[in-house]
């Protein structure tokens, strides 16, 4: 588990800056940071040492977990082709439910031109293979 500590500090005109001192115990890792590099609070600074030590961590992590020898790289899974004219049939179906809701409300009538224009469309898309 790594550990940081701030060893130094040097402040001049328009800049600080600070020398980290990262160890696990046994390995010492030295960083400058500096004002202009992006940090301008306690907090900022604090986040920014939370993420090297985060990423010493992982990296102890990898390199323990890391063997040689022949990488065996897994098969990508092949995603299922997608029916675009199925998932637009089901799609205009969710919105002629909602035409249906206003009409059954007394909104609009049996004869309004995008409704009718949209029972039509979904009517000439169905395949009976879409609700298998």
């Amino acid at each position: 588990m790594w550990t940081a500590n701030i060893v130094s500090k040097d402040s001049q005109v328009g800049a600080t800056l600070i020398t980290i001192e990262y160890t696990d115990g046994a390995r010492v890792f030295t960083e400058a940071r500096s004002t202009n590099g992006g940090f301008y609070s306690i907090d900022q600074l604090k986040e920014q040492i939370a993420k090297r030590i985060d990423y010493l961590n992982a990296q102890d992590t990898l390199d323990a977990s890391l063997a040689t020898g022949v990488v065996t790289i897994p098969e990508k899974e092949i995603p299922p082709e997608v029916d675009e004219a199925k998932e637009q049939f089901f799609a205009d179906c969710v919105v002629l439910t909602r035409f249906k809701q206003i009409l059954d409300l007394g909104v609009i009538k049996e004869d309004d031109p995008d409704y009718v224009k949209l029972l039509e469309k979904v009517k000439l898309s169905y395949k009976s293979e879409y609700l298998v």
